[in-house]
């Protein structure tokens, strides 16, 4: 699905679509004289704070996470680097690098064993796990080519102001974004 933007008194307001903003939006193209009330209600949606503060908290959790691993350490926690240093025959420092890990894993299993909302990032069915595999295969052949990963260069190289991060983060971005316009425009012609 695309961006849902909404128009209130002049300006527009951009959010990503719930069912309940799709089935406003139908009662728009149905009766235009409910045009004002049902765009307030979209807009409304998009402010209540059940939509944004779980993002808002997850990435302040982040950003403070990784900080104190930057402290505690003294080293950007990327993942691909914490990852791919551990697999060196020559790595001194195994401790840290697999309680990260393990915290990394871990974190995500315990919310998918305590959250019905983490459904939403399971593998959905009729799609192949070998896909993925292959995916994720690129993605790390993609991370050492670039320098980093999406943490390294989107979180803490940014953070710490780095031109490479983000110009890295820039170019990651554009293509997810474009990937995921590509994926919409063939699926739905298909």
């Amino acid at each position: 699905m695309g961006i849902l933007e909404a128009r209130v008194k002049g300006v527009t307001y951009f959010g990503f679509p719930c069912e309940e903003s799709l089935r406003l939006l139908e009662l728009l193209r149905e009766n235009k004289d409910c045009r004002n009330l049902a765009a307030f209600d979209i807009v409304q949606q998009f402010m209540d704070t059940s939509t944004w503060l779980p993002g808002f908290l997850g990435g302040c959790l982040i950003g403070g996470g990784s900080l104190l691993a930057l402290i505690v350490s003294r080293k950007v926690p990327g993942v691909s680097g914490v990852f791919g240093r551990l697999l060196l025959p020559t790595c001194i420092d195994r401790t840290w690098r697999l309680l990260f890990l393990a915290g990394l894993v871990g974190g995500a299993g315990l919310l998918f064993f305590l959250s019905d909302a983490a459904a939403t990032y399971r593998i959905p069915a009729g799609r192949s796990l070998f896909v993925f595999a292959i995916a994720g295969l690129i993605v790390g052949f993609g991370t050492r080519l670039g320098g980093g990963c999406t943490s390294g260069h989107g979180v803490c190289g940014m953070g710490m102001g780095a031109k490479d991060s983000i110009i890295a983060t820039m170019v990651f971005m554009a293509a997810g974004f474009l990937t995921v316009f590509l994926f919409n425009l063939l699926t739905a012609a298909a």
